[in-house]
């Protein structure tokens, strides 16, 4: 029994030495300041009342769930990484051998989350941040990123109605429910880059020194940046002004910048049979220096949190998976900044 735990005890300083990415967040942050958030939640969900045993602790499962996103898993992935990873099993609490949830509970858990616990949670994170002094400073940048969904195979006809907003009527059959549970009739097809894309935009306001984000706003991926622009500003940190590409030059969000005693620093935008001045170039050149500080953090989620593919139904649950990725970024870009003041 002494050789195993020795032998457990060096297999966990040889994961420090490479880095554990999931130690730092189990040391570094207080997962309890959530557990009031995840309880109300799980609480009416789990319905004690009725008898039987008791739910899994809220707090526990959260973080299963953070790792299943790191990891880019399924529900039956993330159950034999519990059991199988040292790392994991540390960062949980648990010790090797300790009985963990199994993918029904994960995923009845998962189910039991809404839009409002999620946001109340990242806001909640965000508020520990600015008590540690990561405040928004040198401005804020918006920016949007497409999160890919399983393609939906519909007819021409079923796609025109579900574009009216409308599940079609074959759907809405009592032998054809389990069809309609199964088809998302939120997400949208967009063209990038002349390929077409189907899923959901992940808008979000980020402040330029700690490339922190601030709020975030989930909509299809057919909606143009600009349409959610003024919800990602926080008027209580204007800064060094908002930065954003030429998507978002428009006189609308201009004047609500102006309104809120923010200064534009949105990229110009050439219009046609005019060239740009020589002032507006020079001021793209600075500004892209800054604004391109977002793309860092886009590039972080796709490289090491799972990438931008989501494997859920409808608007709601995408909302939660997407507001959970950026939850999940910012903790581990507090990591990241934490320690680095420390050195």
């Amino acid at each position: 029994m002494k050789d195993n735990l020795f032998a457990h005890h060096d297999a966990l300083e040889q994961i420090d030495e490479h880095g554990d990415n999931r130690q730092k967040l189990a040391e570094m942050i207080d997962f309890e300041q959530f557990r009031e958030i995840l309880e109300a939640c799980w609480r009416k969900a789990s319905k004690p009342e009725q008898g039987g045993r008791p739910p899994w602790d809220a707090v526990l499962m959260f973080k299963i769930l953070l790792i299943g996103l790191k990891a880019g898993c399924s529900d039956e992935k993330l159950e034999f990484l519990m059991k199988d990873s040292r790392s994991v099993t540390r960062f949980l609490g648990l010790v090797e051998g300790d009985k963990v949830p199994d993918r029904t509970t994960i995923a009845r858990y998962r189910s039991t989350l809404d839009t409002h616990t999620v946001r109340d949670a990242f806001e909640q994170f965000n508020e520990c941040l600015a008590a540690a002094g990561y405040v928004a400073k040198d401005g804020q940048m918006v920016d949007s990123a497409i999160v890919l969904v399983p393609i939906q195979r519909n007819t021409r006809d079923e796609n025109k109605t579900i574009k009216q907003d409308e599940a079609p009527a074959t759907w809405q059959e009592d032998e054809a429910t389990a069809k309609l549970r199964q088809k998302d009739t939120d997400a949208r097809w967009t063209k990038k880059n002349g390929k077409s894309i189907y899923g959901y935009k992940n808008h979000i306001c980020v402040d330029v020194k700690h490339k922190l984000v601030q709020g975030y706003v989930v909509t299809s991926a057919k909606d143009h940046d600009s349409v959610v622009a003024e919800d990602l500003v926080d008027p209580t940190q204007p800064g060094e002004g908002m930065y954003a590409d030429a998507a978002y030059r428009s006189s609308d969000f201009d004047k609500a910048l102006r309104q809120q005693g923010i200064k534009s620093r949105v990229i110009f935008k050439r219009q046609k049979g005019k060239e740009l001045t020589r002032y507006q170039t020079r001021e793209n050149k600075q500004r892209s220096k800054v604004r391109a500080r977002v793309e860092h953090v886009f590039g972080s989620m796709q490289n090491e949190l799972g990438g931008k593919v989501i494997r859920t139904i409808g608007m709601p649950r995408a909302t939660i998976q997407i507001g959970l990725k950026n939850l999940l970024y910012n903790m581990h870009r507090f990591t990241y900044l934490a320690g680095a003041n420390a050195c």
